[in-house]
């Protein structure tokens, strides 16, 4: 997903209008449009903004390129640094086990998510139009998205020793005043 397809879901998401999300982040809304249609990208400062007006970390426009050992294992560093959680291993595998409940709930969450897209993909194996067959994987690929959407909105703090605190964003309400 481009930044700019980012940008148009989560305004989408917040059930903002280009115009809207302009207004919010100080950008005008022509630029907002050449943004998510991909003409443009965005500077850092002006994620930033956009970030801000759409109440998300601009971190969640970035994307990673991961495709080494090395790449994944200052991944597992960085996490490992940053939230509580443990290794151990059972009999085939080793495993992370995160001790925050927000984070538990979430994987449960996002297992229960990678399993529905895949039932929804394998009804396409069902059909023989191929309309009918996109029209499925585009369901699949909506309902996944949408999940994700939603859980990189979660406001809950995962850092070590800070189970049960939520952030609220109130910058929308300071603007009103």
């Amino acid at each position: 997903m481009t930044i700019g397809e980012k940008i148009k879901a989560f305004r989408l998401y917040r059930g903002m209008s280009q115009n809207q999300l302009a207004d919010a982040c100080g950008i005008i809304s022509a630029t907002i449009r050449k943004y998510e249609l991909g003409i443009r990208n965005p500077k850092p400062d002006q994620l930033k903004k956009i970030a801000a007006g759409l109440q998300v970390s601009d971190s969640v426009f970035y994307e990673f390129e991961i495709s080494t050992a090395g790449e994944v294992a200052a991944l597992l560093f960085m996490l490992d640094n940053a939230i509580d959680m443990e290794l151990f291993e059972t009999e085939d595998n080793v495993a992370l086990k995160f001790k925050d409940g927000f984070l538990k709930k979430f994987m449960r969450e996002w297992f229960a998510a990678k399993n529905k897209t895949a039932e929804i993909k394998s009804d396409m194996e069902k059909v023989d139009n191929d309309e009918a067959k996109t029209a499925i994987e585009d369901k699949a690929n909506e309902y996944y998205n949408s999940y994700k959407t939603a859980a990189l909105d979660n406001p809950a703090v995962v850092k070590k020793s800070t189970e049960g605190i939520v952030i609220k964003n109130y910058a929308a309400f300071l603007d009103e005043e």
